[in-house]
């Protein structure tokens, strides 16, 4: 019995120690733990820096915006010129120049030209009088030489580009649809670009001329002018096009008219009678630009 009882006491001894023990334990865990989630802490904010907007800067010191787009459009802001260093000419234009986003030395943008915020610019491009580039157009003239007339519009996402030394140039009142891709090539007067359409290097278009939505005009062709060309199944059909010059040079009105009412923030659609008179101006302009 007394062996027992001795027995009997160790255990009961054990198990008051245990809890103590088990305690310790727990203590030191979470105090290692503690210690883990400072670390990790301290090395995600060095990694993540919060931007402090009072004082204009990051945590790590940098400028608050630092390597971002300057000139963000400010509110009530929507219009715009560059000039051939780069900067905004106009105030509160809301421009963006980004580092890449400069005229080349022999650029220039006539002042009653218009660039939306999110078109591009680079290099040696000239803009003449009323012209409009819109959202993500893009004119990279880095190596070689855009130019565009008078009253061009170069519509949403449309990229124009040439290789060292070549160039692109577009006649007045002409009209490139959205999505378009000229590369190297000459397009004439009060022609129209479709939506989608690729012209190659070499390639020329006619003055009047209108080229389909979606046509590949291969490097080298010569499009004659106010021919309306037609893509099917791959191959290209031309025709006559004389009726429809005039309601492309209506077009490019709009987009004159367009841009001016973005530059005075207003957004509202034509009139009836406005259309009328836009449609009777481009008669006008037809019988300046084809004397027959």
């Amino acid at each position: 019995m007394a062996g027992k009882k001795k027995g009997g006491a160790k255990t009961k001894k054990a198990v008051k120690k245990s809890p103590v023990k088990n305690a310790r334990r727990s203590q030191a865990t979470s105090a290692a733990s503690k210690a883990s989630a400072k670390k990790s802490s301290v090395k995600l904010a060095k990694k993540s820096p919060v931007r402090n907007t009072q004082k204009g800067q990051t945590t790590d010191g940098r400028a608050k915006g630092a390597g971002a787009t300057a000139g963000t459009q400010k509110s009530g802001s929507v219009g715009g010129q560059l000039s051939s260093s780069g900067a905004v000419t106009s105030r509160n234009s809301g421009v963006h120049v980004n580092d890449l986003a400069e005229l080349g030395p022999e650029g220039r943008v006539d002042p009653s030209a218009w660039i939306h915020p999110r078109a591009t610019v680079i290099g040696n491009v000239v803009l003449g009088p009323d012209c409009s580039l819109w959202p993500s157009s893009v004119l990279r003239a880095d190596l070689g030489y855009i130019t565009l007339g008078k009253a061009v519009n170069i519509q949403d996402g449309s990229v124009i580009h040439c290789d060292s030394g070549g160039r692109v140039e577009i006649g007045d009142y002409t009209l490139v649809g959205h999505r378009a891709m000229l590369h190297g090539c000459t397009v004439g007067r009060g022609a129209l670009i479709g939506i989608g359409c690729v012209v190659l290097d070499g390639a020329e278009i006619g003055d009047g001329a209108m080229i389909t939505a979606g046509c590949m005009i291969r490097g080298g062709m010569k499009i004659p002018a106010r021919s309306m060309v037609v893509q099917k199944g791959g191959e290209l059909k031309i025709y006559p096009n004389k009726a429809r010059t005039q309601l492309t040079l209506a077009g490019s009105l709009e987009y004159v008219e367009l841009a001016r009412r973005w530059k005075a923030g207003e957004f509202h659609p034509l009139t009836e009678s406005q259309e009328k008179e836009l449609i009777h101006r481009a008669g006008i302009i037809l019988k300046e630009m084809f004397s027959e």
